[in-house]
């Protein structure tokens, strides 16, 4: 019995280790943070001709009172 109880004991030890320091999510976890992607250079050119964008890329003529949404990539601004 004392046999069995051991050979149990080293499996589930060994089980959690594998898990601890093999574990493909603690991969993700250290990798070394990269700064803020810039905003696409489409933003520029239509904030330039005088209409307004978001940081999800839609893009709108007017104020918060009368919007006209010329290009929606995502959702409404």
């Amino acid at each position: 019995m004392s046999k069995v109880l051991i050979v149990f004991l080293l499996c589930m030890i060994l089980s959690v280790y594998g898990q601890w320091f093999f574990s493909p999510f603690n991969f993700n976890f250290q990798q070394p943070t990269t700064a803020a992607p810039s905003p696409p250079s489409y933003v520029d050119h239509y904030k330039r001709h005088g209409y307004d964008t978001d940081d999800k890329g839609n893009v709108w003529l007017g104020n918060d009172h009368a919007k006209l949404l010329l290009i929606a990539r995502s959702s409404y601004p």
